[in-house]
C-alpha cells in the first residue's frame, strides 16, 4: 500500500520502487510480445504448410477426376459395342429332334 513496514528514505525510494515495476511490467509485455510473434510465425508457416498440402490435394483429385472420366468414357464405348454385336447377333437353335425331323432313314 501506501505505507511499507519499511521506513521510507524519501521520494527518491518511491521513484526507484515505481522505475522498477514499470521496468518489470515493460518486460513482461516484451515478454509477451516476442511469445506472440512466435506464435505468429508458427501459424503463418502452418498455414503455408496447409495451403501447399491444398494445392497437392487439389492436383490429385482433378488427376482422379480425369482418371474417372476416362474410364467412364471406355465403357460407354464398350457399352455401345456390345449394343452392336447385340443387335447383329442371330441365334441358331438346333436340336436333335429338329435333326430326326430332317433325317431321312
Amino acid at each position: 500500500g501506501i505505507r511499507d513496514a519499511q521506513e521510507s528514505r524519501g521520494l527518491g525510494d518511491v521513484y526507484k520502487r515505481q522505475v522498477t515495476t514499470e521496468r518489470a511490467a515493460a518486460e513482461g509485455l516484451e515478454a509477451a510480445k516476442m511469445e506472440s510473434d512466435a506464435q505468429i510465425t508458427n501459424l503463418k508457416r502452418r498455414l503455408g504448410d496447409l495451403e501447399a498440402r491444398s494445392a497437392e490435394v487439389a492436383g490429385e483429385r482433378d488427376n482422379l477426376s480425369n482418371q474417372l472420366k476416362d474410364r467412364v468414357r471406355e465403357v460407354e464405348v464398350w457399352r455401345t459395342r456390345v449394343q452392336v454385336v447385340e443387335a447383329n447377333t442371330c441365334l441358331l437353335y438346333t436340336s436333335d429332334a429338329a435333326d430326326d425331323l430332317l433325317c431321312v432313314d
